[in-house]
Parts: structure tokens; C-alpha cells; sequence
């Protein structure tokens, strides 16, 4: 059921979207949302059906996974080194509660889900009674929300209808926005949209795999009677030849009555190069989301398969990939989520990406080890990421007495002092003037 609107060129819809304007030609908007965008393989995509996709959905999901997984904390730095700060109303829904319903994790694998596969993630913010403090983020689908100015387009807000139709009008300051990458305006570039030709010759090899199993392997030809059938005979014949069709009765043999010839059209999958299109189309599925195809399950022609070689890919993917959506997420948090007063304290959002290591016990411990050999980290810091408890004089830096300035090169003297010295000192003995030293029998 519709009706019309009270401005032109908008239409009301009891089926969820209200009050929107409505282009025959705006292919990747409402239109696009529903039905999928315009391609040259003639599937539909939506963000539904490319979620279908194997390569589409382990890399959104790989992606969106990785980030929220990731440590979370919010900092304050008074010139002495950041220090942490919990308690706080952000920090509470970075690292414990968004919502009633979700946990943190839930809460922005979906945000950054949406983010890379129609460009953006949205939440709106609910306030307390004073609207001083935001109190939680509940999820928002993009594809329901635009953003209207005002006449003067000094001013700008949110229209959004929910799954039950219903139409809400939200201040921008309700909104928390987490966008992806755009080449202007407050939206993020959808890769469904912008990626519908890709994804779409996907959709369509793996149609024409299917129908290929699903026939048996085998394509369709031509029957030459050598006559004009009447339709008595005509529906007998299709009747026959029905049965000869489908995966389950591949391998049988017709029987070819009153001088008829059958001619195939043989075209083999791989005549058609159908399996070199489908692992090609898993690395060009990867490129729209920044995704290496090792990390999609799908190994390239000539590349390596050493650890150290995937590793390094691996590494390239956190570097390349993920550091940009982890700094656009930090940056937006304190733009769009954190109070004034947050601001003004010299609050900041940061995600550690250190964490990744975790699963690598070797680059884990060796990075420890060198930061505390260089006294980057005091033993209890270190301690402290392999989440163990701190030791008696762990919390101070230590040095390595082994370096020394070149012009002491060759002092074995100086060398000595200089063990002997820090030897005494981690002893917790103070040196004293060889005057006041009691002599030796």
C-alpha cells in the first residue's frame, strides 16, 4: 500500500521506506538496495547476495572480526607517557557495554561489517534525561538512513525508518557515523555497489557451475526428427527426453527412434575456461576489499607458500589494510562520540594492534625481550603482556652494561668499573671511598 506524499516526488510505503525520494535511475540507491545494481552478467547484487559469496563473506568477516577483537582503551597523556583511564562514559562503551543486548565484540564486528560491505557503520546514540552523557550506541542499517540539509544547507540531520516502517528524524549529533573510504560527503563508498560488476560475474559462474553438476556435465544440443512433429508427438518426445536429463541419470543411453540424430553442443568447463574465471574472480573480489588471496583460502599461480613468505603477507595485510580502518575508527570515536569535556581533558581512543602478535608466540617474545633489553619496558611491563604478576624489583628499566663510548674501546679497567659497578648497585650495595674500605690480612 502507498500514498502520496505531502511534497512531490516523494513516496510513502507501508513497507518500510518512508518519505524518500524515489529515482527510476538512481540505480544504486533505494532501487539498488532492493534489487541490486545494473551489471553486464545480468545478477542482481545486493549486500544479502554478495554475503553469499564465499570470497565476499571471509573477507568482510575476516576483516570486521580482526578490528573488534582488537584491545581497546581510553588515554590521557600529561607528559609523562600515557596513562590509562577507565571508568569513564566512552570508555564504557568502547570496552564494556555498547547496548543492553550486545557485548563489545558483537557490537562493532557488525559496525565495521557494515562499513566494508556498504561503506559505512552507524549506531544511534541514546542520551541520559540532560543529554550530557551517552548512555549506549544501538545499531543502525545504512541502507534505511540518509542525510537531508536544510533549505539553507548550513544544517544537516538524519532520516532513518526502521525495519517496521516507521520513519525517525534524528539531529546529527544523535548519530554516531563510522564511514569508509569516500571520495566526498558524509557517506562511505559502498563496495557492493561500486564492485556489482565483479561480484556479479561471480554470482554467474557460479550459476553456470551449478547448472553444469546439476545436468550432469553435460550441455544441451539438438534432436532431428526429420519431419514436423504434431503436438501429440512433440509432447511424448519431451517427455522421453526428460527423463535423460539431470545429474542422477548422467551416464545412461536414449534410444533414437524412426531415423532421428541427436547433434551436441559440446563445451566443456574447461573449454570454457569456467574454473580459471572462478579462481580468478576470488582475487578480484580480494582487491575490493584490500584483501591478499592467501587470506581468502585461495593460493595464486607462483606465489609462495613458505611461512616466512605468508607471514609476510600477513604482516603486509595489518600494515596496509588494517592500520587505515583502525585510525579512522580512533578518530571518529573522539570526534563523534566523546563529550566535550572528554576533549577537553585530552582524552583519546586507542585500539592496540600489538595484540596480533598474541597468536604468535616466537614474534611475541622476542619483541618483549628486546623492549626490556633497551629499556623500553620494565620487566613488570613486560610481565604484564604475558599477563603474569610483577616480581620484586621488576619495576625498574635495566640496561645492558655491555655498550660503551668508542673512546673507552680497549679500557678493560673502565669495563670492569662499569660491571662491577652495576653488579653492586642490582645487589643493592653502595659503593664507598677506597679510604673507608677495611684493609685485606
Amino acid at each position: 500500500m502507498k500514498t502520496r506524499s505531502a511534497r512531490p516526488g516523494l513516496v510513502k510505503s507501508a513497507l518500510g521506506w518512508v518519505g524518500q525520494r524515489i529515482n527510476l535511475r538512481n540505480s544504486t540507491g533505494f532501487w539498488g538496495h532492493f534489487f541490486g545494481t545494473e551489471n553486464w552478467a545480468g545478477e542482481a547484487v545486493t549486500p544479502q547476495k554478495a554475503m553469499m559469496l564465499s570470497a565476499v563473506n571471509r573477507a568482510v568477516r575476516l576483516t570486521a572480526e580482526t578490528i573488534a577483537s582488537l584491545p581497546v582503551g581510553m588515554f590521557t597523556d600529561d607528559g609523562s607517557g600515557p596513562q590509562a583511564e577507565r571508568g569513564g562514559d566512552t570508555d564504557q562503551l568502547m570496552r564494556i557495554s555498547p547496548n543492553a543486548d550486545q557485548s563489545p565484540m558483537e557490537f562493532w564486528e557488525q559496525m565495521y561489517g557494515c562499513q566494508e560491505l556498504v561503506g559505512e557503520g552507524l549506531a544511534r546514540k541514546h542520551w541520559n534525561n540532560s543529554r550530557t552523557r551517552v548512555v549506549a550506541l544501538t545499531l543502525m542499517d545504512p541502507t534505511r538512513a540518509r542525510d537531508v540539509e536544510n533549505a539553507q544547507g548550513t544544517d544537516w540531520r538524519w532520516e532513518y525508518t526502521d525495519p517496521r516502517g516507521r520513519k525517525i528524524d534524528l539531529p546529527r549529533e544523535d548519530v554516531f557515523n563510522l564511514p569508509g573510504f569516500s571520495l566526498g560527503g558524509r557517506r562511505g563508498m559502498s563496495t557492493v555497489s561500486y564492485g556489482a560488476q565483479t561480484m556479479s560475474l561471480a554470482m554467474a559462474a557460479e550459476k553456470t557451475a551449478g547448472k553444469l553438476f546439476a545436468s550432469g556435465l553435460r550441455n544441451s544440443g539438438f534432436l532431428n526428427a526429420g519431419q514436423v512433429l504434431n503436438p501429440e508427438d512433440r509432447e511424448k518426445l519431451e517427455k522421453i527426453m526428460r527423463e535423460y536429463m539431470g545429474a542422477a541419470n548422467a551416464g545412461g543411453m536414449m534410444i533414437l527412434e524412426g531415423g532421428m540424430t541427436f547433434t551436441p553442443m559440446n563445451m566443456s568447463s574447461v573449454d570454457a575456461e569456467l574454473l580459471l574465471t572462478r579462481r580468478f574472480q576470488i582475487e578480484d573480489t580480494g582487491r575490493w576489499f584490500g584483501m591478499p588471496p592467501i587470506l581468502l583460502g585461495h593460493a595464486v599461480e607462483g606465489q609462495t607458500m613458505w611461512g616466512s613468505g605468508v607471514d609476510s603477507i600477513i604482516q603486509a595485510w595489518q600494515t596496509l589494510g588494517l592500520r587505515q580502518r583502525i585510525v579512522r575508527t580512533q578518530q571518529a570515536v573522539a570526534k563523534r562520540l566523546m563529550t566535550v569535556e572528554e576533549r577537553a581533558r585530552g582524552l583519546y581512543c586507542k585500539m592496540n594492534a600489538d595484540a596480533l602478535l598474541a597468536v604468535n608466540s616466537t614474534a611475541r617474545i622476542n619483541f618483549i625481550t628486546q623492549a626490556v633489553q633497551n629499556s623500553l619496558l620494565t620487566p613488570d611491563e613486560g610481565r604484564a603482556l604475558l599477563e603474569r604478576g610483577s616480581m620484586p624489583g621488576g619495576d625498574q628499566l635495566l640496561a645492558q652494561v655491555n655498550l660503551v663510548p668508542l673512546a673507552m674501546l680497549g679500557d678493560n679497567g673502565s669495563q670492569d668499573a662499569q660491571l662491577r659497578s652495576a653488579f653492586r648497585s642490582w645487589l643493592g650495595i653502595e659503593d664507598k671511598p677506597h679510604a673507608d674500605l677495611p684493609l685485606l690480612p
